[in-house]
């Protein structure tokens, strides 16, 4: 059992209390009042399962039963559990919030609430607690009524699960494991661990279709948008989009995936659902089919950004808003304003209805191998208060696989954005999981300010299974070193954002980021993250280690380090494999760089940003293997 765990459900830090049964392997508990509720515990060596039951109200509709359990109080589980203490020296949450969080027991004294399968919640369904000395607990659990108390004091933090009622009366099971390893590794081996052995997770080494995400550029080309009372926008033509294809493959980048960004009829962001024909001032569709195919013909990936969550009053489906999400209250549930003004929550069944309707539509007029469909993976899981088309969170989900499963079996790729453990089955990148939350980028919010520091937890669970990009908002580009240091520390592949001049100002850039983040993929595209670290004490300084023996520096600050006969410029980095060296660095081996030299060596190929002597090329490439 738990040893120095007293109590096993709470309301609001109150234990409940009811009758205890024991049980050869563990006990049920069985509650009485607010939530009356049969507990189940299970212990086998290092592991404790928890399966909590509920019963519905019968003889009621959906709705009926989610505004019951809107109004039950949350059920604490297990609140004292993942608890840490501020003379626990080195302990810390490990949180993975889009690509990973490590959030010390010092100076925390915070209260938020966050949920699971949310933007600015868990992405995946674990949690743990690393106490030196102590071991690591780690807590599992993916049920959609799920959330999370951050409690914070002078003394220590606690990590509290809480379980919504579910109105449908699925089972809640949670599985809990100790651990002797104490560093946050430990944890994302073990929850790699369950899902390997509970999902498919086929490599992308062993899928065809995702070849161009093995070591590929993401590039995402703005094609038009317009904003109510702001002049139109047309940043890049179908048939611009097409040449510059051709530049970039001139320029080295072999593998690439186009997608094409405001190819709508009246750009993006603003007619969803209905997005049909291509826009025409871009070119319309006999222009956009022409730069589909020439760019397949390239050897590249392509596709279209699309959305089937918001839905906008001017789009002709938006009717009387019959498709849209209603609230509790009976109202229709708004989304965020964007180009097209105020857009609304579109209900998952119906959003999966026009899916249905447009995807085949737009894989015959355009040919494509390749699609990216907004926000399926990046918000919360909604409930629908509507008489037509009730909806559950567990419902939610279900239909957003099915639109996944739908338009990866159609286009052959698949990607949305920000990324959730739910949907790693379902498709093969995720886009802005790999956000840098760091203060030099000016990030704001809790992670900065509760000295929160990324850790590359999604290297560690799926580097193998997915490939993570970055957003549009967070461009690698020649102006932001930051960006590309995100990607380089988990060894990720580029993204690009061609949107106004970005080609004219970073045509040098990308050839060799390219050289490197393109390249470091494609060779290590079956490892994920084995070991990590700080080089300095302020985390300025980070050190990866992948499975195949790569390991990864990066500088994150503006001021030089040295370390093993390597000197950083501020923002450097140095990555060192059996398969490929590349740096951008004042020194390596005893040579130096003055300025400091970009440079990917390989087996078969080696770029240098300039010329070197021919014996200090001999030099690095003994540096291989």
């Amino acid at each position: 059992m738990i040893k120095g765990i007293e109590t096993w459900l709470a309301i609001k830090g109150t234990p409940l209390t009811g009758t205890r049964e024991q049980t050869p392997t563990g006990f049920v508990l069985r509650t009485t009042g607010a939530r009356a509720v049969e507990l189940r515990v299970t212990a086998a060596g290092n592991r404790v399962q928890l399966e909590i039951h509920e019963p519905v109200p019968e003889g009621t509709t959906l709705p009926e039963r989610m505004r019951v359990a809107a109004g039950a109080p949350p059920l604490q589980i297990v609140p004292e559990l993942f608890a840490l203490d501020v003379q626990d020296k080195g302990s810390g949450l490990v949180l993975p919030m889009m690509e990973g969080m490590w959030l010390s027991a010092s100076g925390v004294t915070a209260q938020a609430t966050f949920k699971l399968f949310y933007v600015a919640g868990l992405t995946m369904g674990f949690w743990a607690a690393c106490r030196p000395g102590r071991g690591t607990v780690v807590g599992i659990c993916e049920h959609p009524y799920l959330q999370f108390q951050l409690v914070g004091t002078p003394q220590g933090q606690r990590w509290i699960p809480e379980w919504l009622r579910d109105p449908t009366g699925v089972p809640l099971r949670m599985e809990i494991v100790f651990l002797d390893g104490e560093h946050w590794l430990d944890a994302a081996r073990e929850f790699r661990r369950v899902e390997l052995a509970r999902k498919k997770l086929i490599p992308l080494s062993q899928r065809p279709a995702a070849r161009n995400l093995v070591g590929g550029a993401n590039i995402k080309f703005h094609n038009y948008s317009r904003r109510d009372g702001q002049p139109e926008r047309c940043s890049n033509t179908f048939a611009q989009v097409a040449e510059h294809c051709r530049e970039l493959q001139a320029t080295g980048v072999d593998r690439a995936m186009a997608i094409f960004w405001g190819w709508g009829k009246e750009g993006y962001d603003r007619l969803h659902p209905d997005f049909l024909p291509a826009n025409e001032r871009a070119g319309g569709d006999v222009a956009l089919r022409a730069a589909s195919d020439a760019i397949k013909a390239l050897g590249y990936s392509v596709g279209g950004h699309d959305n089937y969550q918001d839905i906008y009053q001017v789009a002709p489906s938006f009717g009387d808003g019959e498709s849209v999400c209603v609230t509790a209250e009976g109202k229709l549930q708004a989304g965020g304003i964007w180009t097209g003004g105020q857009c609304y929550i579109q209900c998952s069944a119906e959003a999966l209805r026009f899916a249905q309707r447009n995807l085949p539509e737009m894989k015959r007029r355009y040919g494509w191998d390749a699609l990216f469909v907004d926000t399926t993976t990046a918000v919360h899981l909604y409930e629908c208060y509507s008489d037509r088309h009730p909806r559950s969170r567990h419902d939610d989900l279900q239909d957003k696989i099915a639109l996944m499963d739908y338009a990866r079996a159609m286009f052959g790729v698949f990607g949305s954005e920000a990324g959730t453990s739910w949907g790693v089955e379902h498709m093969d990148y995720w886009e802005g999981v790999l956000q840098i939350p760091y203060a030099e980028t000016g990030a704001k919010g809790w992670t900065v300010e509760m000295g929160a520091r990324p850790v590359p937890i999604f290297g560690a669970v799926y580097r193998d299974i997915l490939t993570a990009y970055q957003h549009q908002s967070c461009s690698q580009a020649e102006n932001a070193p930051l960006m590309f240091l995100a990607a380089l520390r988990s060894g990720q592949p580029p993204y690009y954002f061609f949107n106004g001049d970005f080609w004219a100002k970073n045509a040098g850039f990308v050839r060799k980021s390219f050289a490197v983040l393109g390249h470091l993929h494609r060779l290590t595209v079956d490892a994920v993250v084995a070991g990590h670290g700080w080089l300095t004490t302020d985390g300025t300084v980070e050190k990866t280690v992948l499975s195949d023996g790569t390991e990864i520096v990066v500088n994150w600050s503006v001021q030089p380090f040295a370390f093993d006969g390597v000197r950083l410029p501020g923002n450097g980095f140095f990555v060192r494999g059996p398969k490929i060296v590349a740096f951008w660095a004042e020194e390596v081996a005893g040579m130096k760089f003055t300025p400091p030299l970009w440079a990917s060596i390989r087996e078969d190929a080696t770029f240098t940003e300039r010329p070197v002597e021919a014996a200090q090329l001999k030099q690095l490439r003994e540096l291989l293997g």
